[in-house]
């Protein structure tokens, strides 16, 4: 492709080779290809003008690629205009839709030629380019003449003007004024230069053929480019046309709306009601124009008006919609009944606060029902302590008179030979003695519920500790044909912890293993960690026992729970020593746990902690 020629890629050469033969004929001279040649011809050209045809797979992908080309510009050829939002965000620099002329193809190339006059990185510099070329608004430029320097593809569809139509032009030429204002086109161009107008006005702006002005809303930003004034305008179609036409369609059948229409003079005159205001009540119509006055009263004469209020009249509510055109000189207001709406979002309103007053009723009776578990919850603590505190007194009391029983017992047995009194005194020691047991119970656990038991650290042996209670039980464990072994392993032997509470737990596990098992084997297993720089001991006894039922393993740590009722008569005791062992091992800071299957045996684990930071 030659420098600054004119290439057309088309999806069918042949489909374009008449508009190629027409566009030669005016002397642009294009080269013809596919989309699958593009590079190769862009690659071998300098400065040109390419012509896509949209209607291609992967055309926006092309165009995106031409955008970044410094020295090319790009004009893409769309068959509908919703594709022209599509052609424009990919970065075309213009865009022309169907059916398509020579001519205005030669007219397209001659304005995107004078607008890549200078290089692709200039123009990205420029402010109407980032700003105005691929948006949806309609943007014009001018410069400090007054001169139209930009106008954008949306004002091309929003205005009907086209680029060359209007660029160099003066702006001043396009535009006429409201004759009441007693301004002219030129001055009011020379307001927008000077900076003296207001952010946002209204114009009127001439169709190409010079006539059908129609009204625009136009947004004003000043700013220096190179040191050159800069005025940008967006241009948006005036509301005020969409509510004109409105009021002009209520206006035409204004004796058939069920609603008020009125219409007042600009002096607040009334000069029109229909029937529709004229049944309303005497006080109710009177109230509704009144109204209506009071805000003709504030009018500007020189600008437009457009107000819907809502208002509330004798006999109900009203949405007045309120119109003031200059160009009509008159007020017309439309009313239209709203009571009813009125009255539900009041249902609405009384609802929620209707609901708002039982949230706040029932959060209050939650609190107190808070306050009120919570004073109970504290009531019930105090009693257990209570409890615990009588408990541990009682026990005491009950234990003293029973030592002396039990000691003037033995003494008598001792010293009796007849055989069938020494039985006698022989029933009472051992009742005596499973008294004493049960009352020493009561007191260990009340004294932890209470809170008056004390740890006492020290350094202990384990291998000692667990071979003395294996040895003291061992007598207990032969007598029901039971063997007791020990083993032990870990880093160490030697731990901090109370010994004499270690003692009761362990007697108490290894005394009910031996118990609850006959003819079978009792095993203590000691094993010592060293993890995260603490020492932990564990102490498993197991036995090939009765085993506990598997719904009554949860509950086994709790006071005066037994495997079931037959455990009692079978095996005696008072369902205390596991709780006690349970409590002992929190106070230690450690844990007690139970693994048991009924007719195989069950195992018991406690592990504490065993270095001095536990104390």
């Amino acid at each position: 492709m030659q420098d600054g020629a004119l290439l057309l890629v088309t999806r069918s050469v042949a489909a374009f080779a008449t508009l190629a033969d027409e566009l030669r004929e005016l002397g642009l001279a294009p080269l013809c290809c596919g989309l699958s040649e593009l590079r190769v011809e862009l690659d071998a050209s300098g400065v040109g003008v390419v012509l896509l045809d949209h209607g291609m797979e992967g055309a926006d992908a092309a165009v995106r690629e031409l955008a970044e080309r410094s020295r090319v510009a790009c004009v893409v050829l769309v068959e509908r205009d919703e594709e022209r939002e599509a052609a424009i965000s990919a970065g075309a620099d213009d865009v022309l839709a169907a059916p398509w002329t020579a001519s205005a193809i030669a007219e397209r190339v001659e304005v995107v030629r004078l607008r890549a006059g200078r290089t692709r990185d200039a123009v990205r510099r420029s402010l109407f380019d980032a700003w105005a070329t691929h948006t949806d608004d309609a943007l014009v430029i001018l410069d400090e003449r007054g001169l139209v320097v930009a106008w954008n593809v949306a004002a091309v569809a929003v205005l009907g003007h086209e680029q060359r139509d209007v660029l160099g032009r003066p702006f001043a030429e396009l535009i006429e004024v409201y004759e009441e204002l007693g301004e002219t086109p030129e001055e009011l161009v020379e307001e927008l230069l000077s900076g003296d107008t207001r952010a946002s006005i209204s114009m009127r702006v001439r169709g190409p053929d010079g006539a059908g002005a129609a009204e625009f809303s136009l947004n004003v930003t000043q700013w220096r480019d190179a040191g050159r004034r800069r005025v940008g305008l967006r241009v948006e179609e005036a509301a005020t046309h969409e509510v004109e036409e409105e009021m002009m369609r209520l206006a035409s059948f204004p004796e058939l709306d069920p609603n008020p229409v009125l219409e007042f003079s600009r002096a607040g005159t009334l000069s029109y009601m229909n029937p529709a205001t004229a049944s309303l009540p005497k006080d109710a119509a009177n109230a509704l124009i009144e109204g209506v006055r009071a805000v003709i009263s504030s009018f500007d004469p020189d600008e437009g008006v457009n107000l819907v209020r809502e208002v509330e009249e004798i006999g109900g509510w009203f949405e007045q919609h309120i119109h003031y055109a200059p160009a009509w000189d008159s007020v017309r207001v439309y009313a239209q009944d709203i009571s009813e709406r009125k009255a539900a979002e009041q249902r609405l309103i009384d609802a929620r606060d209707n609901l708002e007053q039982r949230v706040r009723e029932r959060t209050s009776d939650l609190r107190r029902e808070i306050d009120e578990r919570k004073n109970a919850e504290l009531r019930a603590i105090e009693a257990s302590q209570a409890k615990s505190v009588f408990l541990a007194t009682m026990s005491h009391e009950l234990r003293t008179p029973l030592n002396a029983i039990i000691g003037y017992t033995e003494l008598l047995h001792e010293d009796n030979t007849n055989p069938e009194e020494r039985d006698d005194l022989q029933r009472i020691l051992l009742a005596a003695n499973h008294l004493l047991g049960l009352i020493n119970d009561i007191l260990d656990l009340s004294k932890i519920e209470a809170g008056r038991a004390q740890v006492r650290y020290e350094e202990v042996s384990l291998r000692d500790a667990v071979e003395r209670v294996a040895m003291t039980v061992r007598p207990i464990a032969a007598s029901r044909g039971n063997q007791i072994t020990v083993s032990f392993s870990g880093s160490t032997g030697r731990c901090w912890t109370d010994p004499t509470k270690l003692r009761q737990v362990l007697i108490n596990l290894v005394g009910n293993a031996a118990k609850f098992t006959e003819d079978g084997a009792v095993h203590v297993a000691t094993v010592v960690r060293a993890q995260a720089d603490r020492t932990w001991f564990e102490i498993a006894v197991r036995d090939t026992g009765i085993g506990i039922p598997a719904e009554k393993l949860e509950s086994i740590f709790e006071p005066f729970t037994q495997a079931d009722g037959s455990t009692t008569r079978l095996y005696g005791g008072t369902g205390l020593g596991l709780a006690i062992c349970k409590k002992i091992c929190e106070m230690l800071g450690g844990g007690i746990s139970v693994v048991s299957e009924l007719g195989v045996g069950s195992t018991f684990t406690i592990r504490l902690p065993g270095d001095k930071g536990s104390r």
